[in-house]
């Protein structure tokens, strides 16, 4: 079975496609996300709890997706690919200008916003995405190997699912945790049953 391949340019386009009627404002990802508990919202809250608030007052730390800008030093952090079309304006070196310093979860997302939109090194650090600490525990001996998959679907799922199948390993499952209802954006989902359905018909995939 073929799967279907989804990038950030099928997202652009299922938000098109979900706006219930011309008149209404257009789909917006930052207010649908507010009350949102995804892994970039709960990171956000987390660094703000453990920085002192006058030093977090005093800059904008943005989170991913730019709106509005207030008159202080300011922080973009980015949680989305660098093929984003939110982030394309970051190619005019006046609109990076406009930024204190860049944070990125990774040296491999560094190295592609630098790459495809000139996003430049020295302006920018590396703070890797976390999770609450596991207390230390023995590993059972026996039982399957266990692999989490834990994001939105458009992220390579596909790619996992596929190669899953073409691995057909006996001794491994895979826990698959993706969807957009984490957001509210059930609808988003639509068009991405085909491929839940291709996690729930693969062996020891568990969706």
């Amino acid at each position: 079975m073929s799967l279907i391949v989804f990038d950030d340019s099928k997202i652009d386009e299922i938000k098109k496609r979900n706006i219930k009627d011309s008149e209404e404002q257009p789909f917006d990802v930052v207010e649908a996300s507010k009350e949102s508990k995804g892994g970039s919202e709960l990171l956000y809250a987390r660094v703000k709890e453990r920085v002192p608030k006058d030093a977090w007052d005093y800059f904008q730390v943005i989170l991913s997706r730019v709106r509005k800008l207030e008159d202080k030093p300011r922080i973009l952090w980015f949680q989305d690919t660098s093929q984003d079309p939110e982030v394309q304006f970051l190619k005019k070196k006046e609109e990076r200008d406009k930024f204190e310093r860049f944070v990125f979860p990774s040296d491999w997302s560094l190295e592609k916003y630098n790459l495809d939109l000139g996003v430049e090194y020295e302006k920018s650090v590396v703070l890797k995405n976390a999770i609450e600490p596991i207390p230390a525990h023995a590993k059972p001996k026996k039982g399957p190997i266990r692999l989490a998959y834990i994001s939105t679907p458009h992220r390579g799922l596909d790619v996992l699912v596929a190669a899953f199948r073409a691995a057909k390993f006996e001794n491994v499952e895979l826990d698959i945790y993706s969807s957009f209802k984490i957001y509210g954006w059930d609808k988003q989902d639509e068009d991405f049953e085909p491929l839940y359905n291709a996690c729930r018909e693969t062996p020891n995939i568990n969706y």
